[in-house]
């Protein structure tokens, strides 16, 4: 028996520069349209055969710290806005945040990939069960950790302590 743990997919978002890069500019378009575009994947692919939910408006943490929310940035929001109605700055940190996400979900793809390229090495794979677990994957949470977080530091890095939250994984 051998165990694996990931902290991907959830919080802090810490990931590569580089693994960041390759999503950099791809959640640009927003929640709103990530969301359409998997639903619309999974209609064809016969996964769902209804119609798309609206975004419940109040997803986000269950707990409420106003005063607190600013020291995780301007960026940052508290619920699913329609993505149109934030600025370009917010935008532009929200879609960094799900960059880094995927980038975390990449990298774990990348080294999951390893431990099956080196169990056929041994020949063992065939003899391998493989399971993931996730406690919940896309987390709507915010969390302000008092110290933990620079927001002068760039998203991803360790010096930053920042959640998805609500807008990007209600598109998850």
């Amino acid at each position: 028996f051998h165990y694996l743990a990931f902290i991907a997919p959830h919080f802090p978002l810490h990931a590569l520069p580089e693994d960041i890069e390759k999503y950099r500019y791809r959640y640009l378009g927003g929640w709103d349209q990530i969301r359409k575009e998997r639903f619309a994947k999974q209609k064809r692919m016969g996964i769902v055969n209804t119609t798309l939910s609206e975004i419940e408006p109040k997803v986000g943490p269950p707990y409420y710290f106003e005063k607190d929310l600013h020291k995780l940035g301007p960026e940052e929001v508290y619920h699913p806005f329609p993505y149109d109605n934030l600025g370009d700055e917010q935008k532009r940190f929200q879609a960094t945040k799900m960059a880094i996400h995927a980038a975390m979900i990449d990298r774990m793809d990348v080294e999951i990939g390893r431990v099956i390229d080196q169990l056929k090495q041994l020949g063992a794979f065939e003899n391998t069960i493989i399971c993931f677990a996730s406690d919940n994957g896309a987390s709507a949470e915010i969390m302000v950790r008092s110290g933990g977080h620079d927001p002068s530091a760039p998203p991803g890095s360790a010096a930053s302590y920042l959640c998805l939250g609500p807008g990007f994984s209600s598109a998850s």
